[in-house]
């Protein structure tokens, strides 16, 4: 369990079809850009659907506070950093989650970055993330990320357009 987590993105670009969580998360734990040490590091894809993995519930998950995630990938109160150079970006609040402008973020690494999370709130999309992560076609119906202010600013997308995925270490 790290207390000063990383994030990377992917050295390649995946479709929409990434073998739904569970395959994005062993992407983000074979990629070459995970960072070797420590050993036994536990990254996972920055991905929601509806069912398997969700942020929010409510905007800003501002009912039930960190109750409403499953499988969240990142921590109350934790301090992010770039794995690359462990330079710190960003901080959750108390429900895991950032509202914060993020710094020290590649805004070309983000742009057109798949997520399944809502435009608002950080709330997951219920039918907007290429079929749970398993289908490479069809557009208007992912969330990306957009610019270097938050991951979870969104604009429909493209499923078939590849991506890097952006992993966090647990």
């Amino acid at each position: 369990m790290c207390t000063r987590c990383r994030f990377f993105s992917t050295s390649t670009s995946y479709t929409g079809a990434r073998g739904g969580i569970s395959g994005a998360d062993a992407i983000c734990m074979n990629d070459a850009k995970k960072p070797t040490l420590p050993r036994r590091a536990l990254y996972k894809a920055f991905l929601v659907d509806d069912v398997n993995r969700i942020a929010c519930t409510t905007n800003n998950c501002g009912t039930g506070g960190a109750s409403e995630n499953k499988d969240w990938i990142l921590k109350p109160n934790t301090s992010y950093f770039r794995a690359a150079d462990m330079t710190k970006f960003t901080i959750t609040d108390g429900s895991g989650i950032f509202n914060s402008q993020l710094v020290h973020v590649d805004v070309n690494v983000l742009t057109n970055t798949l997520t399944g999370l809502n435009a608002t709130g950080w709330t997951t999309f219920t039918n907007n993330h290429c079929n749970r992560w398993t289908n490479g076609t069809g557009t208007g119906n992912v969330a990306v990320a957009q610019n270097s202010v938050s991951v979870f600013t969104s604009v429909l997308g493209d499923c078939s357009a590849p991506s890097v995925i952006l992993c966090v270490e647990q």
